[in-house]
């Protein structure tokens, strides 16, 4: 196939996006073990995932985002200080018994941002190189501050395997976000040029797999219908609402511009729920994977109602978004 054919392929995978998510859990739960023998290679389709997102980024994007760090420091504050206190008190009211759904809960808020949130950045009119350079760093921090977040907010309710956790971090987003990285630094673009057309429809399949995978594993230990799963449900829908509002307001109390108000909207409500997934299977109980498979489900949803409720008013009649991708 041709370039051109590859990426228009891949237009064609982003328009199917909001279903890939969704109809991976139930591929999932119905082939059940038969999904989780592959297991092992969710890791290796993640990192392809990383790898294709970051072979677009390269040192003079980011360079230029931190002769104005405002926004930066904004996020990492509201992202990894602000909402992750608020889900934690929001799980005391939901889950004041059970720490499996607990834990889940603080680990799906603890987890990196999405890069998913460069497209929709984009859409919105937002600050790409900004959102670029929040979704590498906070990846790449990925291996310290999300065991981190998970000690100090669960504690001693959990036996966390911290260093098997940073290990599988450092090789599902670290090494293949820097490797990314070089690739397009030192080829000056030649091979993600070459390359990119094939890798972006290749990664979303990746996505899916990684999805079908994890949701076959925890299919044996969810056996049976809990009602408490609703109250997980609206606990995730309002505490990912919560992630998009509080970007949205740090933006405004801090007076950024409207480009980089959208970024660091898109950033603060989407989390790389797939690298969730993968260690909810790996280092927690399979009951905690309940609040995960909920945020894959509605996360895409959620931004797509939250950027007409937050943002839709500030923008011109000429700049309203051309489509959506999750």
């Amino acid at each position: 196939m041709s370039a051109q054919s590859w990426n228009r392929f891949n237009r064609v995978c982003e328009r199917c996006m909001p279903l890939v998510t969704p109809c991976g859990v139930v591929i999932g739960f119905l082939l059940g073990g038969v999904a989780a023998r592959a297991e092992q290679f969710g890791t290796l389709f993640f990192a392809f995932m990383t790898f294709t997102s970051s072979l677009a980024v390269d040192t003079g994007s980011l360079a230029r985002v931190f002769r104005r760090p405002l926004a930066l420091a904004v996020f990492f504050v509201s992202f990894h200080i602000v909402q992750p206190l608020c889900v934690k008190l929001i799980t005391l009211a939901a889950f004041p018994h059970d720490t499996a759904l607990a834990s889940g809960m603080v680990l799906l808020f603890s987890i990196p941002a999405a890069v998913s949130s460069s497209i929709w950045t984009a859409v919105y009119g937002g600050n790409t190189a900004l959102t670029i350079a929040i979704v590498v760093f906070d990846t790449l921090l990925a291996p310290f501050l999300t065991p981190a977040t998970i000690s100090l907010l669960v504690g001693s309710r959990v036996v966390l395997d911290a260093a098997g956790m940073v290990q599988s971090l450092l090789w599902m987003v670290v090494i293949p976000s820097a490797a990314g990285i070089c690739v397009n630094q030192f080829s000056r673009g030649a091979i993600p040029e070459r390359i990119l057309p094939v890798c972006r429809p290749l990664s979303k399949f990746a996505l899916l797999l990684v999805i079908v995978v994890n949701a076959g594993a925890m299919r044996a230990s969810i056996t049976r219908f809990d009602s408490v799963y609703i109250t997980a449900g609206i606990a995730v829908v309002c505490c990912s609402f919560l992630g998009f509002a509080v970007g949205r307001v740090c933006a405004r109390i801090f007076r950024l511009p409207y480009d980089e108000a959208v970024s660091l909207t898109f950033n603060c409500g989407l989390r790389n729920i797939s690298a969730a997934l993968v260690l909810a299977i790996s280092f927690f109980e399979p009951r905690s994977g309940v609040p995960v498979i909920i945020g894959i489900l509605f996360q895409q949803t959620l931004a797509g109602v939250c950027s007409r409720l937050l943002l839709k008013r500030q923008k011109p009649p000429s700049e309203a978004p051309a489509g959506e991708k999750s």
